[in-house]
């Protein structure tokens, strides 16, 4: 080793190193490694002789809107009283007749003192699962001044309808809206004209 490190010079040094190293490593026991882990296999399934077929659903029936609720308003601004009237299949509903037994609808609001201070008075009509028919809708100028003015709305399940505001006279009654209501439960506007009157 002595001659080998005079002849190689600093290397000597370097090449007994390596060879004391490689003789280690030759002289080691190869790593331990983990058995392998058996694959799993898969429980074969049963095949199904007489599988019963799946029922087809039955279609449900066409569900109308739940709640057929009708709600009829009138409003003004004024002072005095204007009154709401809703003529139905039923009967005429209005502030003496506010309801009629075994039939739907009711007035369940009736102001008779008017609007005050930018607040509108209010006559409200509505009816649960109203009767099919013709309905007309009709303001009224009690006791209102002259040419007071009064408008409304129609809520219904698919939406609201506005009622335009008319102009009425004192004692004035007028036919302000038309509709059916079909037996599959539609609402339809139906012109005024020939539609009558409350």
């Amino acid at each position: 080793m002595s001659a080998l490190d005079l002849f190689a010079s600093g290397m000597g040094a370097f090449i007994l190193i390596a060879i004391i190293l490689l003789i280690r490593e030759m002289g080691s026991a190869p790593p331990i490694c983990p058995p392998p882990t058996p694959a799993q296999t898969c429980e074969v399934c049963p095949i199904c002789q007489s599988c019963p077929e799946t029922p087809v659903p039955e279609p449900c029936p066409e569900a109308r809107i739940a709640d057929v609720l009708i709600v009829v308003q009138g409003s003004w601004q004024v002072s005095g009283d204007m009154d709401l009237y809703v003529k139905t299949p039923d009967g005429l509903f209005y502030f003496g007749n506010n309801f009629i037994p075994g039939r739907p609808g009711q007035m369940t609001l009736d102001n008779r003192s008017g609007g005050r201070q930018g607040n509108p008075a209010l006559e409200i009509w509505q009816s649960y699962e109203p009767t099919p028919g013709k309905y007309l809708i009709c303001f009224d100028n009690f006791n209102a001044r002259n040419r007071s003015r009064m408008g409304g709305r129609i809520d219904k399940p698919s939406g609201p309808v506005d009622i335009p505001r008319v102009s009425l006279r004192s004692s004035e009654r007028k036919t302000v809206y038309a509709f059916e209501i079909t037996q599959d439960w539609k609402f339809l506007t139906l012109p005024l004209a020939g539609a009558g009157s409350c």
